[in-house]
């Protein structure tokens, strides 16, 4: 902060806003410091906008997990100010649920001086976060000079918007937001997000329908589809629910046998030690329900064709959900939803791939149109599991770290393979 302020004022011409430069520590004690700040100081009621730097670790970079309430203009301010972008709307709804112990003065400017904000904070390295190892020494260089790239430019900007005269006049709904490897911010309006969510729900449904009605289509059709189409569903889901078993025995047996959070400080043998076993026990569940209910089928193709369905009617039903509950993070199954959906009803189409010759063309054109969504959610998952495994070490005992994380390790391993076992 005393770098920016330094910065700013070597500025050769003079910003049309002031700037208040808040220090102040009582923050642990319920934030005490902020809240007399914003509803005592002279200077409190001048102020139109905040940008709160927090900390939850020590150093890497610094995240945007929350911002407004509604006021676009501050998001939009600093996609466009920011060098090195990084941040993403999931923070802020996973954040404001109350599931991460933990509160910022962002609520407090929010709340008691109706002024919006940014919020952002340190994640990397939170295992060093209030302990006596929380010191400036576990703070990288780089991170800092990233920081004050990032910040300079975007208090610089936000100082100099026309938007601050009258914010109130600019609420127009919260924003989605989310980076592409920190190189790229994407952003739009929650209204624009709710079109398109209903637009590719519609695709889909019309999709079904067109399956349904026309036999020249790939698959099964009439009654049938859909009698094939729930059996498979139910499959599906049931082989989530054997991996959830499975990953909930054994967090259980690792905390009642003295090996609990044995991935604490190497948190990579998560892999190992939830996702591995939940792969192996829906691939099984996979393998008998072949068995039992589909050994008769010739094709396939045809079970291909119709697990990629019952995978698409399940992200589906959870975009449908999300959008209906106004959650801006439904851009996760939106773009599992519409990548796929694009490849298999248009692209493969067009180049004019016959059903009966699905060979490596069609496997690898499926495998590139699941790139972009298995990207943009790895990264998500990276930076979900730099947060909350160091935030595991501190929750106390109110929960089971072990259940928590092997429930993580669930999620990210159906994400991340849903598509692909219809292959």
């Amino acid at each position: 902060m005393l770098e920016v302020l330094f910065q700013l004022s070597q500025l050769d011409e003079a910003l049309p806003n002031s700037i208040v430069m808040n220090f102040n520590g009582a923050e642990e004690n319920v934030l005490q410091a902020s809240h007399g700040f914003i509803t005592q100081h002279p200077w409190a009621k001048d102020i139109r906008a905040f940008i709160n730097l927090e900390a939850a670790g020590a150093g890497g970079r610094e995240l945007v997990f929350q911002t407004g309430p509604e006021n676009p203009w501050l998001i939009s301010t600093y996609e466009k100010s920011a060098v090195y972008p990084y941040g993403n709307v999931f923070g802020q709804e996973i954040f404001q649920t109350g599931i991460i112990p933990s509160d910022t003065d962002f609520r407090i400017y929010r709340d008691f001086g109706k002024i919006p904000g940014i919020d952002i904070a340190y994640i990397s390295n939170g295992y060093v976060y209030h302990t006596k190892w929380d010191n400036p020494d576990f703070i990288p260089a780089g991170s800092i000079q990233r920081a004050g790239e990032n910040l300079f430019a975007t208090v610089k900007n936000i100082a100099a918007s026309p938007y601050l005269a009258h914010p109130g006049d600019y609420r127009h709904g919260n924003m989605v937001f989310f980076d592409i490897l920190g190189a790229y911010m994407v952003l739009y309006p929650q209204r624009v997000a709710m079109i398109l969510n209903v637009l590719v729900l519609v695709a889909v449904l019309l999709g079904f329908a067109r399956k349904v009605a026309d036999k020249s289509t790939e698959g099964y059709h009439g009654s049938l589809f859909f009698k094939k189409l729930l059996a498979v569903t139910g499959i599906i889901v049931l082989s989530w629910t054997v991996a959830i078993i499975v990953n909930a025995l054994l967090a259980l047996f690792l905390s009642v046998t003295g090996h609990a959070m044995s991935w604490f400080t190497n948190s990579y043998l998560i892999g190992g030690l939830y996702e591995a076993p939940a792969l192996f026990s829906a691939i099984a569940v996979h393998h008998l329900a072949k068995e039992l209910c589909f050994k008769s089928e010739s094709d396939p193709w045809k079970l291909e064709s119709i697990h990629f369905d019952a995978t698409m009617m399940l992200w589906s039903a959870l975009l449908a959900v999300l959008t209906y509950h106004g959650i801006c993070s439904s851009y996760v199954p939106l773009t599992w939803v519409i990548f796929p959906l694009i490849c298999r009803d248009r692209v493969v189409a067009f180049l004019q791939f016959a059903f009966k010759e699905k060979g490596q063309r069609f496997f690898y054109l499926y495998i590139a149109s699941l790139s972009f969504p298995f990207l943009i959610t790895s990264y998500l998952l990276v930076g979900i599991y730099q947060m909350f495994v160091p935030v595991m070490g501190r929750v106390g005992t109110e929960v089971n770290p072990d259940l928590v994380i092997s429930m993580v390790g669930i999620i990210s391993l159906v994400i991340k393979t849903n598509f692909v076992s219809s292959l």
